[in-house]
């Protein structure tokens, strides 16, 4: 079964527009991802911990995003990535940043602590690449730690066996692609809903005692052009409304606008870039707990 065509309704179109990138701070008026929260809170640095540990200081970023009076938590986490080559007014690809600091926690913490964090975005799966030609299908068992869905179809067809999926599922809707030399931007339109259930995406064998319905929290946005953009976010919220979050401004918005990242229709191209679901009973637990 090919994912792209049951998570979300893609429709392509031949019209390429453009894009910019600098990173957003995080937000202090957002919740924190607690599943996240919980684990850096339980690992237990060492006294000797370097001044520059991604996992210490994004703790930190975590537990202030809590305190209403801190107005600035990210910034010694970003000062933190620049020692790592994510600086800041430089531009940077979001899903790359989101997998490079994935790799830094897990160096820098325990091993259990590592594995824990990885295992709340692990996606096991089966890369399946049919030639269209003779049909023949090449699988190659693999880890992802967030979903590629392609926007362009070739002679080749690429997609996924899903074998199990996490309780966070990152999604990257891969907008950028080299045509003739040049890297373009897809604008074409990729429908997501703020809900699904992915129980007929996995094997028969999956145990169906497993969370399948996910709801939508997160859309990371792209604005511009392939060789630069914008990042910003829509966020949903544990009051269960939707915030709008540009650097330091946010304000609240509907479900419809969010709907309009779809495609690249607006003043800037702005699309949708990174989708970020969580399980259904993982996101009743994370209100329960506050």
């Amino acid at each position: 079964m090919k994912l792209k065509v049951k998570l979300v309704q893609i429709r392509f179109q031949e019209n390429f527009t453009q894009l910019w990138v600098p990173v957003s701070p995080v937000s202090r008026t957002t919740t924190p991802n607690r599943p996240q929260l919980q684990l850096h809170c339980r690992w237990q640095p060492s006294e000797t911990s370097d001044r520059n540990s991604v996992p210490l200081e994004l703790r930190k970023v975590l537990e202030a995003m809590k305190d209403k009076s801190q107005t600035s938590p990210h910034r010694n986490f970003l000062k933190c990535l620049h020692e790592y080559n994510i600086c800041r007014y430089t531009e940077h690809d979001a899903d790359e940043v989101f997998h490079t600091i994935l790799g830094l926690i897990q160096e820098q913490t325990d091993q259990q602590t590592a594995a824990e964090i990885r295992n709340l975005y692990k996606i096991n799966l089966e890369v399946c690449t049919e030639c269209l030609h003779c049909q023949n299908v090449h699988r190659v068992p693999n880890i992802f730690l967030s979903l590629p869905l392609h926007l362009h179809e070739d002679t080749n067809t690429l997609y996924y066996k899903l074998l199990s999926l996490p309780s966070i599922l990152c999604i990257n809707l891969k907008r950028f692609r080299n045509i003739h030399g040049f890297t373009r931007k897809l604008n074409s339109k990729v429908s997501f809903l703020e809900t699904i259930n992915v129980a007929e995406m996995l094997p028969e064998e999956h145990p169906r005692t497993t969370e399948s319905r996910y709801r939508l929290y997160a859309v990371v946005v792209h604005a511009g052009m392939a060789t630069m953009g914008h990042y910003t976010a829509y966020i949903y919220s544990t009051d269960d409304k939707w915030y709008y979050i540009d650097d330091s401004h946010m304000h609240q918005v509907s479900w419809q606008e969010v709907q309009s990242t779809y495609e690249g229709r607006g003043r800037f191209s702005e699309t949708a870039y990174m989708l970020l679901y969580r399980t259904l009973s993982s996101e009743t637990a994370q209100k329960s707990a506050l």
